[in-house]
């Protein structure tokens, strides 16, 4: 096989690694009112700027010749990692791919939602991490125990809190270690009906919503800082956070002219604060007509 062919085979190995689990896969993705990974990566970054870290990485081998026969097949294993910009501005992310395996997190996935998060701490730019996973791969963590899974990504993220912004996204099962994974985060963002964040699996009569779902976390644990209304409107709402942020502790926030005259008297304050300074009153108009 000569260089061109050896080419032609990469590219072709790279055609079925976008396609994730397959088409199949992808539509029930859909149908679940969820974009894929690779979906979400391609909407968050600026355009053309996504550079993708371990593509071709194989899955580990369990020993186990029925399951290795099938994830053999799925190169990436599960996940998107990779740097981008987003506003022109440079950032890690990981996405986890739950056409693939149910996004269950093995070993080489492990592998590269650790270090991707490991580089975004060296480079001193932002991590955002897209949670949606069944949980772990327990083939896995049986027959190959490593450090590289929820544990030693918690080890990083505590290393970079206050270094640099951290954001999850999540948007779909998030459970088990994952939850206290995207907890760790300064930001969490979670997407209505299709969110949700639980260490245990709840007990009979319990459902899912009022277990773990997003609208409880927002309203009754906090654990949710950012409620969603769709994937779309999640990714639109963390571009819109970065933008306020510095890249790392070292900076300060980035300064735009947004041509308000900070001079500029607000006659409306007049009529919303009340006079009885007991008597309450709407403080986000009030932040609303400032800001």
């Amino acid at each position: 096989m000569d260089i061109r062919e050896q080419v032609q085979e990469i590219e072709k190995t790279r055609e079925r690694i976008l396609l994730g689990g397959g088409p199949d896969e992808i539509e029930k993705q859909h149908r679940q009112g969820k974009l894929t990974a690779r979906d979400r990566v391609e909407k968050f970054v600026d355009s053309g700027s996504f550079a993708e870290h371990q593509t071709f990485v194989r899955p580990t081998m369990t020993g186990i010749e029925a399951i290795d026969k099938e994830v053999q097949r799925f190169r990436g294993d599960g996940i998107v990692a990779g740097y981008g910009k987003v506003n022109g501005r440079p950032l890690c992310l990981w996405a986890q791919d739950a056409t693939v395996f149910g996004g269950r997190v093995g070993t080489m996935h492990g592998v590269r939602m650790t270090e991707i998060t490991a580089r975004a701490l060296r480079a001193r730019i932002p991590l955002v991490g897209m949670f949606d996973s069944q949980g772990m791969r327990v083939e896995d963590v049986i027959t190959t125990p490593t450090n590289y899974s929820y544990d030693g990504l918690m080890q990083i993220q505590t290393s970079a809190s206050g270094v640099i912004p951290q954001l999850s996204l999540v948007m779909g099962p998030c459970v088990g270690a994952a939850a206290f994974c995207a907890q760790l985060a300064d930001f969490v963002f979670m997407v209505r009906r299709v969110s949700y964040a639980y260490v245990s699996p709840p007990p009979p009569g319990i459902s899912l919503d009022e277990m773990g779902g997003a609208w409880m976390h927002a309203k009754s644990t906090g654990s949710c800082d950012v409620l969603c209304e769709s994937d779309e409107d999640c990714l639109a709402k963390a571009k819109e956070l970065l933008s306020f942020l510095p890249l790392n502790c070292w900076e300060k926030p980035p300064v735009l002219d947004t041509g308000d005259d900070p001079e500029r008297e607000i006659s409306e304050l007049l009529d919303l604060i009340p006079t009885n300074t007991l008597k309450p009153y709407d403080m986000y108009q009030f932040i609303s007509l400032i800001v």
